[in-house]
């Protein structure tokens, strides 16, 4: 896209920078943790993690209808993703139900990758602010 185009687009800096962050961010995961992922791949498997430790919060179990349903994600194609994620270490299987694996997401390494990406998250609203650009899109 022409650079003309680009400047016309409201807030365009701090959505290219959002996003930006948004895909660094999950870079970092698959590279501390499944580096070997296509990126595409380790963003489906974090999305399951992710809705796995949601439902885990509220005190239900996950299996993988429950969590194809909240993501949109058949429920054939997170059963092979969750057989992934448990020969990676990341997850145990309870019969039809799936816990995720506290002494593999706190393994040293994995703990000093999350901190690294808390580093580049708290450094992203530099990175946004644009304080007359974010005036004149709001008024």
């Amino acid at each position: 896209m022409p650079s003309y185009c680009i400047n016309r687009i409201t807030l365009g800096r701090q959505r290219h920078a959002m996003a930006t962050l948004g895909i660094k961010l999950i870079e970092g995961f698959r590279d501390d943790y499944m580096p070997r992922e296509k990126l595409w791949d380790a963003f489906a498997l974090l999305l399951i993690l992710n809705k796995m430790y949601e439902l885990h919060q509220h005190g239900r179990e996950a299996s993988a209808a429950a969590i194809g349903r909240s993501i949109g994600m058949p429920r054939q194609t997170v059963r092979t993703k969750l057989a992934h994620l448990k020969k990676l270490g990341f997850i145990e299987q309870i019969g039809h139900h799936y816990l995720m694996n506290p002494d593999h997401l706190n393994h040293p390494l994995m703990l000093a990758g999350f901190r690294h990406r808390l580093l580049t998250l708290r450094q992203a609203p530099d990175k946004m602010l644009e304080t007359s650009e974010i005036t004149q899109a709001t008024h």
